[in-house]
């Protein structure tokens, strides 16, 4: 299971943070689940990357709401209120406490909100719009900071190692107040194995998406090799879906 949070941020003054968190439970059934929690944050101005992750075993839930996780002094806390949460992490010089809320409905993947895979089946929703309010501190410097996030809930009981062995996953936020998900699965031998995706109108209408009935494409337009480990990964993508007459061009912000 896992509660993945990525967006943008900008403080009062416009400078612009990408930010990225998440917690992930695993449950093997034998002793308590596992807790892992991961923090990063983007620096567009500088592009500096910093990361940070939390671990503990058991699932320690604090205060009396629907749900308030604590990972060592990291909380996850999801609001009464659909599509609230609030999420705090910090890591050194690196702080960031954010108050979420929903603007646009739910999106149910698989048009109900369920996938059955050969490794398992998941549940899969998103809150594809929420407005972020908080505060970031990076260095000692302290930003009051707004934007817009995406969130992923997944749970089931499906394997997930090797199985996909790697993927390409896409949360697209149009200005005309659209909503995009876009996931490609590879195999072990690199090849794309499947792709899928879920589109939300203006107006909140879901619409599931297959690569087989609705022509989606997911073409690399470039490529970026990390200095420190040597790899080569995609940089920048062309998407486009014939069933939506959408063609796209995804240029990233910061290549690492």
């Amino acid at each position: 299971e896992w509660w993945y949070y990525s967006g943008h941020l900008e403080s009062e003054s416009g400078r612009e943070f990408g930010f990225h968190f998440v917690v992930f439970k695993a449950d093997d059934s034998i002793g308590e689940p596992n807790l892992v929690a991961q923090l990063g944050i983007l620096d567009v101005e500088t592009g500096e990357h910093h990361t940070a992750s939390r671990a503990e075993a058991g699932f320690r839930t604090v205060g009396d709401g629907p749900m308030t996780v604590a990972i060592t002094n990291w909380v996850l806390d999801i609001s009464p209120i659909a599509g609230n949460h609030r999420v705090t992490g910090t890591d050194g010089d690196v702080e960031l406490s954010l108050q979420l809320e929903a603007t646009a409905p739910v999106m149910l993947h698989n048009d109900i909100g369920w996938l059955p895979t050969e490794a398992g089946a998941t549940y899969y929703y998103s809150w594809p719009r929420q407005s972020a309010v908080g505060e970031l501190v990076i260095g000692g410097e302290k930003f009051a900071v707004t934007g817009t996030a995406w969130f992923d809930h997944q749970w089931g009981d499906f394997f997930v190692l090797g199985k996909p062995a790697g993927w390409q996953w896409f949360a697209v936020q149009l200005d005309d107040g659209a909503s995009l998900m876009i996931t490609e699965n590879r195999g072990i031998d690199g090849r794309v194995a499947d792709t899928y995706g879920t589109y939300m109108s203006p107006e909140g209408d879901v619409k599931g998406l297959r690569s087989e009935t609705d022509g989606i494409r997911v073409v690399p337009g470039g490529e970026w090799t990390s200095p420190t480990t040597g790899a080569t990964y995609p940089s920048g993508w062309a998407l486009e879906i014939d069933s939506l007459g959408m063609d796209l061009v995804l240029i990233p912000v910061e290549n690492d």
